[in-house]
């Protein structure tokens, strides 16, 4: 970077602090194109990460209908005297795990 210095006339005074803006003009210009594409790509990334989190919780809550809709079978089926209370307590238990690993992972839950 070049350090303006103090000249001796008014003229080169005055055309070395234009050329000194001029100058720091470019320098904050390049800046702020770096820092624009920076900006761009941690904006992009966010986005990309967004979107994985969102296909994620849409596969975690088809994975929790089909665990409600397994407790449901296990009970009718055990009211219908085909399985035992064991099948029902086993659906049981999935269904409350995964609910309580989306609470341990921050994420939503869902309690029907």
């Amino acid at each position: 970077m070049h350090r303006c210095s103090n000249p001796s006339s008014k003229r080169a005074s005055y055309i070395q602090s234009t050329l000194c803006g001029i100058a720091a003009k470019a320098v904050i210009a390049d800046l702020l194109a770096g820092r624009s594409k920076e900006l761009s790509k941690t904006f992009s990334d966010a986005l990309v990460d967004v979107e994985k989190y969102r296909e994620a919780r849409v596969q975690q809550e088809q994975y929790v209908r089909d665990l409600d809709a397994t407790v449901r079978l296990a009970n009718l089926r055990y009211n219908g005297g085909i399985t035992t209370f064991l099948e029902v307590l086993d659906a049981q238990r999935s269904r409350f795990a995964s609910n309580s690993f989306s609470r341990n992972r921050g994420g939503w839950s869902s309690s029907r």
